[in-house]
């Protein structure tokens, strides 16, 4: 895993391929056509979930790849998925239906979403540890897991990889989690790299009273200043070495090297070459490096994710 990951360290995630309610007017041709330019183009790590426009995400990726399958084979691809329940007996059954939806007779990753952490979640890992064992799963991940709660669990249940939201706007994971993963070998891998588009040139101030992103942490009163100057910072650095923000905003997390796999959604082929193309650029000096980093430099927040999600 490691070294297809270290070969393709772009990943593309599906989420805008399921959900309309978030998404909105995203049309499944676009998505088709947005999931074989990011293969054709040379991504092998793609990043799904169960619960995706309640499978839909899973059914579009399985389709391509079997169609995709004589130009691309099924060994070279990294495919992670996503499974959210709070009962152990319930994994089993999801996983079994992510791999019909897939079409494929194992998966590389999967991790628990968004587990609920109030409670203990130990046995839904070792219920995944007990799939793994069995050969349907090649490695066991945490998504938006805790690190206290990951102490916890890796103990007794091997994890291989990490996700969470990283970028200019959050960089919450640096004060534990990236240096717990970092020092025992677990792979990170950060989830909306440009802040859900803020960072990829869509104003905060021009949003839609009804978009839902305006119910991320980055609009918190004791976020919004600051959303503001690091987007305009971006903007700067984007206009004085003729980049875009987009390619500003992955370029800075690539040179953190605190990232083992950008996950990037897109909703257009377009979108997909404009992130491929800025991630294959290259890097920023390092005096924008270094007034980027100064500029966005984590602050305390009340929420320990974006999406005010409460475990």
């Amino acid at each position: 895993m490691r070294e297809l990951i270290h070969s393709s360290p772009a990943a593309l995630g599906s989420w805008a391929f399921g959900d309309c309610a978030y998404w909105p007017d995203q049309q499944h041709e676009s998505s088709v056509q947005t999931l074989k330019t990011a293969l054709r183009s040379g991504v092998r790590h793609l990043d799904t979930a169960w619960a995706y426009g309640n499978g839909r995400a899973e059914q579009l990726i399985g389709q391509q790849l079997h169609r995709l399958r004589g130009e691309i084979p099924r060994e070279n691809i990294l495919l992670a998925t996503k499974i959210h329940s709070f009962d152990p007996h319930a994994l089993e059954r999801r996983v079994l239906e992510s791999m019909r939806r897939l079409q494929s007779p194992y998966l590389d990753i999967v991790y628990l979403h968004w587990p609920h952490t109030t409670g203990d979640i130990l046995p839904l890992y070792q219920e995944l540890f007990r799939l793994k064992e069995s050969g349907i799963i090649g490695h066991i991940g945490a998504s938006n897991v805790p690190v206290e709660s990951l102490k916890k669990i890796s103990s007794e249940v091997p994890i291989s990889i990490c996700q969470f939201s990283f970028s200019l706007l959050w960089r919450a994971e640096e004060q534990q989690l990236i240096p717990w993963c970092r020092s025992r070998g677990i792979i990170t891998a950060g989830y909306s790299p440009l802040g859900q588009g803020l960072l990829g040139g869509t104003d905060p101030e021009t949003l839609g009273q009804k978009d839902p992103r305006r119910d991320l942490v980055f609009f918190d009163p004791e976020q919004r200043h600051r959303t503001a100057e690091v987007t305009a910072a971006v903007r700067l650095v984007a206009r004085q070495s003729d980049r875009s923000m987009a390619e500003v905003a992955l370029q800075w997390i690539a040179g953190t090297g605190m990232i083992d796999s950008i996950i990037f959604g897109a909703r257009t082929p377009g979108q997909c070459t404009g992130v491929l193309d800025g991630l294959a650029h290259p890097p920023l000096s390092p005096q924008q490096q270094q007034y980027l980093t100064e500029v966005s430099h984590p602050i305390p927040s009340s929420w320990d994710n974006i999406f005010h999600h409460i475990w």
